[in-house]
């Protein structure tokens, strides 16, 4: 009993590592990185900063109001910033913004629905940032230095 306990153990760990090395197989494959992009009268930001702006809890960097613009939910670039840049998944995010909605503290950063929209959003609003999967910077855009 004890040996086929510890089998279905192994099996369920060597399918478990097979799923997880297709996925990063996968991701890799495609080959698309995320930049975060901004106005070029938006100040640069740390890290640490950008995920405040896009939590609510900075408004103003430098002086200057900060708009953060997401991509619609389901958008890939979205998935891959949540996760990497603001470390939640689309579910705590969204579940993050009701409560903060709920009692008062804010409403969640602006959407639109895909990457030229955001791009054009950026170019005219002064103090927006947000984020696409990479092709080259727009020339009248800057590409902030934050790692994701």
């Amino acid at each position: 009993m004890a040996m086929k306990r510890h089998v279905a153990g192994r099996i369920f760990l060597w399918m478990l590592t097979l799923l997880c090395l297709s996925a990063g197989h996968s991701a890799q494959a495609e080959g698309k990185k995320l930049m975060v992009l901004a106005n070029r009268e938006t100040p640069e930001m740390d890290l640490a900063t950008l995920r405040k702006v896009f939590l609510g809890k900075v408004i103003r960097v430098n002086g200057m109001a900060v708009t953060p613009v997401n991509l619609s939910s389901g958008n890939p670039a979205r998935s891959s910033f949540l996760g990497t840049v603001l470390e939640q998944t689309e579910e705590k995010y969204v579940n993050y913004w009701t409560v903060r909605r709920y009692i008062g503290q804010g409403s969640p950063p602006r959407e639109v629905k895909g990457e030229s929209e955001m791009v054009d959003y950026l170019r005219v609003t002064p103090g927006a940032v947000g984020y696409i999967e990479e092709f080259g910077t727009p020339g009248d855009l800057q590409r902030l230095s934050v790692p994701p």
